[in-house]
């Protein structure tokens, strides 16, 4: 009804889809029949002498709203292009901005092709899931599916050469179109590279359980040696002495030999002659900070580095799996195997992880203990 939405002059109740309503045949003020019969009048009956005319109001004139959907349907996209040659496409049916190889828009979630692919359950659940109605027909669904499967993107559309679709299937696990949306912004805008959270808070271990066992480990023998030799360095000999002096008055403390007030006299005496070393002693500790902070630096460097790592291992993995194989099978078969998490991997590389804190320990016992 082209009156929903307005309100009866009368009684002040909006006008509903179903509602009957009357028109002054004077004026063109619409009311409800009710209202019309109660008042056997027009409310602006007043105002005809004056020659009023009811109009709708601007923002619910049904006349511009039509005009406003043909603007936005038929009016040209802005021009502009991204780095990989991809355009700025807008939504026929909220006017968005959206990337040209998008498949639904992100704001109203409606296809923004009328053709082409749209987003689609994996093989196993369209078998599993056929024809259960609302749920795989509905929009939203539809593209929330095709943001965790595919990023957002058209499933045939490359980057790097690779369809998205393979992307995905390499990458595995339940929503690969997050590591997808991320390759994508780096060929868009041609990025080296971008933020990876995951990365930056498990560091090498991130690697480990995206199989990219070379990068962690090499990463992890950096961290290894930054902390060591921090370690090294901020170990002086006034900080053995202290270690010492500590080590005799725990002994003294249980053996009976010194009270607990001595004990904290004699540690604040020991500490007072650590803090007034010489200079190469001081020129030490700030080159040791200096080295812990490379360590922390490298450790969450990871997240900078994790995406256009992985980006670089997903184009050699599928590239060798196509030259591998001589049927769809076979290759989609491989693309699992090279691709997809490793739990194990995980566990490897935080095992790895403590073991490398202990061995970067490892300096300062034999300092402490064989001076």
């Amino acid at each position: 009804m082209r009156y929903q939405d307005i309100e009866c002059p009368v009684c002040g109740r909006a006008f509903q889809e179903d509602d009957d309503v009357v028109v002054c045949p004077v004026c063109g003020t619409p009311h409800h029949r009710a209202c019309w019969a109660e008042q056997q009048r027009c409310a602006n009956d007043a105002l005809h002498a004056q020659g009023f005319e009811w109009k709708f109001p601007a923002d619910k004139d049904p006349v511009k709203k039509l005009e406003e959907q043909k603007r936005r349907v038929h009016s040209p996209a802005p021009e502009f292009t991204f780095k990989n040659g991809e355009t700025v496409v807008e939504c026929p049916h909220c006017g968005a901005l959206n990337y040209e190889n998008d498949a639904f828009c992100m704001k109203c979630h409606g296809q923004l092709k009328e053709t082409g692919n749209v987003a689609q359950a994996d093989a196993r659940e369209e078998r599993d899931n056929a024809g259960q109605g609302y749920y795989h027909t509905d929009p939203r669904r539809l593209a929330y599916d095709n943001q965790r499967l595919y990023g957002g993107l058209e499933p045939n559309i490359l980057i790097d050469g690779i369809p998205v679709a393979e992307y995905s299937d390499y990458i595995g696990g339940s929503a690969p179109g997050k590591i997808i949306r991320r390759i994508a912004g780096m060929e868009r805008y041609d990025r080296k590279i971008s933020f990876n959270f995951a990365a930056f808070v498990f560091g090498p271990v991130w690697f480990f359980f995206r199989k990219m066992y070379k990068q962690g480990v090499m990463i992890l023998i950096l961290i290894t040696l930054c902390s060591a030799i921090a370690n090294v360095l901020v170990t002086t000999p006034a900080a053995v002495q202290t270690y010492h002096d500590l080590f005799d008055a725990v002994k003294q403390v249980y053996a009976g030999e010194m009270t607990i007030d001595e004990y904290y006299a004699k540690i604040n005496e020991s500490m007072g002659r650590t803090a007034e070393t010489d200079a190469v002693s001081r020129a030490r500790l700030i080159a040791g900070q200096v080295m812990q902070y490379a360590g922390q630096i490298l450790w969450f460097s990871c997240a900078l580095i994790g995406d256009r790592a992985y980006r670089k291992k997903c184009r050699q993995d599928i590239e060798a799996s196509r030259r591998a194989c001589t049927n769809m099978d076979d290759y989609r078969r491989m693309l699992f195997e090279k691709g997809g998490t490793s739990a194990a991997g995980a566990v490897l590389g935080a095992a790895a992880c403590l073991a490398a804190l202990l061995i970067s320990q490892l300096p300062v016992y034999l300092l402490v203990f064989t001076t």
